[in-house]
């Protein structure tokens, strides 16, 4: 909210949700951006950490909005393919992308240094599924 100059709101979360939605999208960009910096910036250990957490966190937000849609499509009247999701947008893909190649890569340096990142290589799978999902969404769109 700051990089865009709203506020100071008491709760960040509820004025992002309130005002800002539509912008979801670009937040998923800045997450990757984040994890991207600190793997440059910083030393392995804390790399990791923030990479688990930039994918646990864009894995909730996709997770979210499908299982919303599916969930509320009679209540909305929902018909796919849904008209330009933001969910599939082409930014949104590059990111997920980009994390799970990172994922990947960082699952690979441990293992080739003796180690395993049990956690990481788990979120593997699941980031593939959203990342699947998104681009099936846009081929949806673009095939209507």
């Amino acid at each position: 909210m700051s990089n865009i100059h709203e506020g100071p709101y008491e709760d960040v979360l509820r004025a992002f949700f309130r005002l800002r939605i539509t912008d979801i999208g670009r937040l998923i960009k800045t997450v990757r951006d984040a994890a991207i910096s600190a793997a440059r910036s910083t030393g392995h250990d804390v790399t990791q950490v923030l990479l688990l957490e930039a994918v646990l966190i864009v894995i909730t937000i996709l997770r979210s909005a499908f299982e919303y849609r599916i969930a509320n499509k009679s209540v909305y009247a929902i018909e796919h393919p849904v008209i330009n999701p933001w969910t599939s947008r082409p930014s949104v893909i590059d990111a997920v992308i980009a994390l799970f190649d990172a994922s990947a890569k960082a699952t690979e340096i441990q293992e080739a240094n003796g180690g395993t990142q049990q956690r990481l290589r788990q979120q593997l799978p699941e980031l593939a599924e959203v990342l699947l999902a998104c681009i099936q969404e846009r081929l949806q769109w673009l095939g209507r």
